[in-house]
């Protein structure tokens, strides 16, 4: 799976840099603002949770009746998201020119995304394997696909096409997979309308979460667009791909620790204060680092991989990678809260963060424009991760080994 990862960075990468030079900011602002505004009505494909999905195929003698059951509803919820697309789009006209087709186009796509209940079940029977073979299949063909409309000097519409295309190759390679390991069996099985309901029940918190979050990734995008022109989220995407693929090593380096730490909770308090900061402290100054990086490095980056169309993108950049250190933080904050039976302060934060979001957008937009959705970002993740800890009685120590964690030279990092 890390591979994996490695590989769609790298290749994913690279295509975008040639597409955002091809399509320049403006086109590229277009595909940016349509994908981001199309993933909001996308979410409702995951009104199952996958991570419920996974822990019921663990724990049930029948999973395939809950692969039909899910594959039925997914069906359903597709057709019904179309629908309503095209009814906003066409007669209620919520989008008009280029971003109403490729809206149009996108939207094709729900259709596929129905087999990703296949995904979540190899995933539960740790065939990671079949995984890694449909996502390296799906990131090269994808990839490859846009790399030739570029080379050909294709129009955007035909972008948006490919991304469809790509969600038609992953339905494909792991139908595939999912016959060729277990067959046609699937015709054999009922649907059964109370797993699904069981399943609606336990997800929706999650939902929610998940909901919240889109806030962060994607709205500021999408309100971009609206108050300031396509131009403008073209100029702000690639601040995004530049911030974005540092995250993996938060994730890294906190689920490396999270065995450790659920350990020393369950055998000594104080130690496992210690390894909370000590982890903090690792992820506040490996998030810095890469913070001096961009800072040194950002011009030379936009530069020669994105050209100087995206010359204002530098130093919004150098701003917005600051948003990292609460990113890297934030991820810890969330293991913190499950080990010590806080799980329900996520979703709090979570929504409480994302409105703070919308609010700051809508004020610091229309006066410092792209500036002003870097710093809602920011702000919004502070308050999530660091600030909120403080208010809360129940992690209210997280807040302060959050600040102990800034003076590393205090602890010993090397035991004898």
């Amino acid at each position: 799976m890390f591979v994996a990862y490695l590989y769609r960075f790298f290749i994913g990468f690279i295509t975008v840099a040639f597409v955002s030079r091809y399509l320049g900011p403006r086109d590229f602002g277009v595909y940016s603002y349509s994908l981001s505004l199309f993933t909001f009505i996308e979410l409702f494909m995951v009104l199952i949770n996958h991570e419920v999905l996974k822990r019921e195929f663990v724990k049930s003698e029948n999973p395939k009746l809950i692969i039909k059951s899910v594959l039925t509803f997914q069906f359903l919820i597709s057709i019904l998201l179309f629908l309503l697309t095209q009814i906003a789009l066409w007669y209620f006209e919520v989008e008009s020119g280029e971003r109403r087709d490729i809206l149009f186009i996108f939207s094709f796509a729900l259709f596929f995304r129905v087999i990703d209940v296949f995904s979540y079940y190899f995933s539960s029977q740790m065939r990671n394997d079949l995984i890694g073979i449909s996502e390296v299949s799906v990131v090269t063909l994808f990839n490859s696909l846009r790399g030739f409309l570029v080379w050909f000097q294709f129009t955007l519409s035909y972008f948006a096409f490919a991304w469809v295309i790509q969600k038609i190759i992953n339905f494909v390679v792991l139908g595939a997979l999912y016959i060729k390991n277990h067959g046609l069996d699937l015709f054999k099985v009922s649907t059964d309308k109370k797993v699904v309901a069981s399943l609606l029940k336990s997800s929706f918190p999650l939902f929610l979460a998940v909901a919240s979050t889109l806030v962060f990734t994607r709205l500021d995008q999408v309100m971009l667009g609206n108050m300031l022109g396509e131009k403008s989220v073209g100029i702000y995407a690639i601040v995004v791909k530049l911030s974005e693929p540092w995250v993996f090593i938060s994730v890294i380096l906190t689920q490396s620790v999270y065995p450790d730490l659920i350990k020393a909770y369950a055998e000594n308090i104080n130690a496992f204060y210690t390894k909370v900061i000590k982890t903090s402290s690792l992820l506040l100054y490996s998030s810095l680092g890469i913070v001096l990086f961009m800072n040194l490095f950002s011009e030379v980056i936009v530069d020669y991989v994105f050209s100087t169309n995206y010359l204002d993108a530098i130093p919004i950049i150098k701003l917005h990678i600051l948003s990292l250190i609460f990113i890297f933080w934030l991820n810890l904050t969330n293991q913190y809260e499950v080990i010590v039976g806080a799980t329900r302060l996520t979703l709090l934060k979570t929504l409480l963060a994302s409105l703070l979001n919308i609010l700051l957008n809508l004020y610091l937009i229309p006066i410092y424009g792209i500036i002003g959705a870097s710093v809602s970002t920011i702000l919004s993740y502070a308050f999530s991760s660091f600030i909120l800890n403080l208010f809360l009685s129940e992690i209210r120590t997280l807040f302060i080994l959050q600040v102990k964690s800034i003076f590393f030279w205090k602890y010993r990092w090397i035991n004898k």
